[in-house]
């Protein structure tokens, strides 16, 4: 019995210690919950998760190699006072497409346009167009007169037909009149129709034999004694000379 009674002593002994050394071990896991409860985004893995907007920084801002971006924790910038943040002027070309541009609001905030007329209000010239517009409505209503057709020549007369059958007859006549009479070199001249090289005086020539017009030391004394025949009657008959100079005149021998 009391070999009994040591072992369950024993047993209740280590059961207690067990006990004992595992409750340090919950405590500290417990008390590691409640700090990374009480301490939201302050580990390592938080800030390695927390967003940068590095992608609206380089649409906004200038140029990616002349910026130096600060890729601090989330812990420094918490602690750092919210400042208002300032506009870099845009410089990117796709920053510039897709950059907002108010126009809509521009259009919604313009002040109402003013008068240019002086002294008459919106209502004052509404009656005027108004009263115009009924002026050329009458107007375009109303029929003209066949005098003020006639006038603007969109009115033929009744005998339009042979007054131009008149007119077509006298045309004519003037222009064969003209054509009948064909003017002299002279008028021609004066008028300066033609100049005074356009016109040449024509003459009529004799027949000349060419035979000898070949090389002269290829001739033969047929056509030599042709030549100096030709020569002699052209200076007897033909060349104009003194009476008191023909003495001197030579003759070839036939």
């Amino acid at each position: 019995m009391d070999t009994v009674i040591s072992q369950d002593a024993k047993i209740n002994e280590k059961e207690e210690e067990e006990e004992e050394e595992e409750i340090p071990c919950n405590n500290r896991f417990a008390k590691e919950e409640e700090e990374e409860e009480e301490i939201p985004c302050n580990n390592r893995f938080a800030s390695k998760v927390f967003r940068r907007d590095t992608m609206a920084r380089k649409l906004d801002g200038p140029d990616s190699n002349d910026v130096d971006y600060d890729v601090s924790s989330s812990d420094e910038e918490e602690e750092e006072p919210k400042q208002p943040k300032k506009r870099i002027p845009i410089r990117s070309g796709l920053a510039q497409r897709i950059q907002r541009r108010d126009t809509m609001a521009k259009k919604i905030d313009a002040p109402e346009p003013v008068d240019d007329i002086p002294n008459q209000t919106a209502a004052e010239r509404r009656k005027i167009m108004h009263r115009v517009s009924l002026k050329l409505e009458r107007k375009l209503s109303e029929r003209p007169l066949p005098e003020e057709l006639q006038e603007r020549n969109i009115l033929k007369t009744e005998n339009a037909e042979s007054i131009s059958k008149e007119n077509m007859e006298q045309t004519r006549k003037v222009l064969l009149r003209k054509l009948s009479f064909r003017p002299t070199i002279s008028e021609l001249k004066d008028k300066q129709i033609i100049k005074f090289n356009d016109y040449v005086e024509v003459t009529e020539a004799e027949m000349y034999d060419r035979k000898g017009e070949k090389p002269w030391t290829k001739l033969t004394p047929a056509e030599k004694a042709l030549i100096r025949k030709e020569l002699n009657d052209f200076k007897a008959t033909e060349m104009d000379v003194h009476a008191e100079s023909r003495i001197y005149t030579r003759f070839h021998r036939p």
